[in-house]
């Protein structure tokens, strides 16, 4: 399995550089927006089968196979991308990494941060799934209250698109983001971290100041994983 923390940061590192690059012009207006579309869930009903009598055969019920969620996620790699459709993420061809298949997307927005999310795994049934925010020190360091409010609801906006998209029923998916990003505001540190699980996975949030102190990056993100 990948380092989860250690391939997030090299890869938004790399992806800093070449979306300055060539994403420089694809700045994007966000309309934050609280409504979602939960997939529906269908579970199979219990059915039975007749006695069979002297000129019956009884043929056997056809057995649903549930969604392996042991084996990953139980979300596809079109199911995440759609999700991230209203920032225009740019996402790269899909790339084989030690044997494993590895999908980046990247863009940066018109308040000169960056959103990098990255898919590992099989497309139909993804065993990792991460989105970053990074955000330059420098304008953080002068952010007004409300600035700084607008910051933090733009965090909770994109991780909370990442969650609705591989938790659609995680009534609590919220109230958790909202309350472990308050409990990093009382942080001094260079790197903060909590995490929970839900199903078969670990969910962790993280943040870490990247590079100087007033030249680098805030880095907020969100990682979920397999066990």
């Amino acid at each position: 399995m990948l380092n989860r923390s250690h391939t997030t940061k090299i890869a938004c590192l790399t992806l800093i550089l070449v979306i300055v690059s060539m994403l420089s012009s694809a700045c994007s207006t966000i309309e934050f927006s609280d409504e979602l579309t939960p997939t529906p869930r269908i579970s199979p009903l219990a059915s039975s089968t007749p006695e069979p009598t002297p000129s019956q055969t009884a043929e056997p019920s056809p057995t649903k196979t549930p969604t392996p969620y042991f084996d990953g996620l139980g979300v596809s790699l079109e199911e995440v991308q759609i999700a991230f459709d209203d920032l225009m993420l740019v996402f790269d061809p899909t790339e084989e990494e030690n044997g494993r298949r590895i999908t980046v997307g990247g863009i940066g927005l018109n308040d000169a941060s960056y959103v990098v999310v990255i898919l590992v795994g099989p497309d139909e049934n993804l065993t990792e799934a991460s989105v970053t925010i990074m955000e330059p020190i420098i304008r953080l360091s002068i952010e007004t209250e409300a600035d700084a409010a607008k910051t933090r609801g733009k965090w909770l906006f994109v991780m909370q698109a990442m969650v609705d998209a591989v938790f659609p029923d995680w009534e609590e998916s919220s109230t958790w983001l909202d309350e472990t990003l308050r409990s990093f505001s009382d942080s001094d540190g260079t790197y903060t971290s909590g995490s929970t699980s839900y199903r078969n996975t670990i969910i962790t949030m993280e943040t870490e100041v990247m590079s100087g102190e007033m030249d680098g990056f805030l880095s907020v993100a969100l990682i979920i994983t397999t066990h």
